[in-house]
């Protein structure tokens, strides 16, 4: 069984997310080559991670759809110069952001292997990433349930290698939307 990495209450970590349409193929590898300069330079960075959505559903709806998720880990604070840097100053025009947020891990359930370095060696596993924003007044029963139940069982899951991680992350504040957005 593996040996498990958990953030608790105390070890929190803070995530800048940002969706990010890339207008053409040339922009995946700029944006792969981006968030690993980010980790490997900026103090404060412990990580980042970039996910392509591999379907979009046509609709109804009309709005923009992401194709990229990036996700920069930091401790305790997202530094100011990364927050101008990738959200309030100009981006490239061949990608074009659609939202940006601070993130902060859900206690007990942001699981993963200690010796986790990606799912490269495991193309079968797809990411599943959690994150959503509850309001204020039901926060505590949230994270209560994820405590008590969702990450206990995750883990275990983790720990018999069904999943390889388990990541569940609350959205603690909205810096950027794209106005022509009709979406939260």
């Amino acid at each position: 069984m593996a040996s498990l990495a958990r953030i608790e209450p105390d070890q929190r970590i803070v995530v800048l997310a940002r969706t990010i349409q890339a207008r053409d193929s040339g922009s995946d590898a700029s944006l792969k080559e981006a968030i690993l300069d980010l980790a490997r330079c900026r103090e404060g960075c412990i990580g980042g991670a970039l996910y392509r959505h591999h379907s979009v559903f046509q609709g109804a709806s009309e709005a923009a759809t992401w194709n990229h998720l990036e996700l920069s880990y930091f401790q305790d604070v997202v530094p100011a110069d990364i927050i101008f840097e990738l959200v309030l100053k100009p981006q490239p025009v061949e990608t074009h952001l659609l939202r940006a947020e601070i993130l902060l891990t859900t206690p007990s359930a942001f699981v993963m292997p200690r010796d986790w370095r990606g799912s490269a060696n495991r193309p079968e596993w797809q990411p599943s990433l959690e994150y959503i924003d509850v309001k204020r007044e039901y926060l505590g029963e949230y994270r209560d349930v994820m405590q008590k139940y969702i990450g206990p069982a995750a883990a275990r899951l983790v720990e018999t290698g069904r999943i390889g991680t388990f990541r569940t992350m609350e959205t603690a504040a909205v810096l950027y939307r794209d106005p022509s957005l009709n979406i939260d």
